[in-house]
C-alpha cells in the first residue's frame, strides 16, 4: 500500500494538502478566481466528511490544513474541487490542458507541536514570499478567522485556537514566526 493511499484510509487525522500550478505558473490571476475557488472548495465542503482548518490560496499555488473524519473524505473533495476549477478556468481563460503539477500532496499532521507549526507555516507564506507585510494583510487566506475569539462554522480552527491558547494565542504564535522553522518542519510541508 503506498503512503498515500494509506493517508486516504486514514480517520480522525490532520493533514497538510498542497498543490501548484504546472511549470510553477499562476493559477489565481485575479480576485474573482481566488473567490470562485473559495467558494467552489467551501460548497463541496459541506458534502464530505472533511473539516477545513486553515487555508492560505497564493498566485501559483495553495495549501490547506485539513482534519478528515471517514477514510476517502479528502481525495474526494479534492477531486471534485480541482476537477471542476480547472474546468471553469481553462473555459474563462480560453485553453486547455493541465493546471495543476498533478494530484495534490499530502502529508499527515502527527503532532499537536506539528499542528500549530504547520497551520503557522500556512499563514505565513504570503509574508515568507514577499506578497504581503503581514499575514492578515493577505486576503485569501484565513487568517483572520484563526485569530478572531469565536468560532467560524465553515473554519474549523478550535484545534489550533485551543493549543495556542485562543486567537489572541494564535496571533503572537503567528507573529513569533522568524522563518527559520521551515527546515525542520520539511516533512510535514513538503
Amino acid at each position: 500500500m503506498s503512503r498515500k493511499t494509506a493517508f486516504i484510509l486514514a480517520e480522525h487525522e490532520f493533514f497538510h494538502v498542497y498543490n501548484r500550478g504546472v511549470d510553477r505558473r499562476k493559477i489565481f490571476l485575479h480576485p474573482g478566481h481566488y473567490r470562485m475557488f473559495e467558494t467552489l472548495f467551501l460548497d463541496v465542503l459541506r458534502d464530505v466528511p472533511v473539516e477545513l482548518s486553515a487555508y492560505v490560496l497564493m498566485p501559483n499555488h495553495f495549501h490547506l490544513l485539513l482534519f478528515q473524519r471517514k477514510s476517502g473524505g479528502i481525495s474526494h473533495l479534492m477531486s471534485r474541487v480541482c476537477n471542476t476549477y480547472v474546468k471553469i478556468f481553462n473555459a474563462m481563460q480560453e485553453r486547455n490542458g493541465h493546471l495543476f503539477q498533478g494530484t495534490y500532496r499530502i502529508k499527515m499532521v502527527d503532532s499537536d507541536f506539528s499542528l500549530l507549526h504547520v497551520s503557522r507555516y500556512i499563514h505565513c507564506n504570503p509574508v515568507r514570499v514577499g506578497l504581503a507585510a503581514a499575514p492578515s494583510d493577505w486576503p485569501y487566506s484565513d487568517y483572520r478567522t484563526a485569530t478572531a475569539a469565536g468560532p467560524d462554522e465553515a473554519i474549523r480552527n478550535d484545534a489550533v485556537k485551543q493549543l495556542a491558547g485562543g486567537g489572541d494565542g494564535y496571533r503572537r504564535f503567528v507573529e513569533e514566526y522568524r522563518g527559520n522553522e521551515r527546515d525542520g518542519m520539511k516533512r510535514y510541508i513538503f
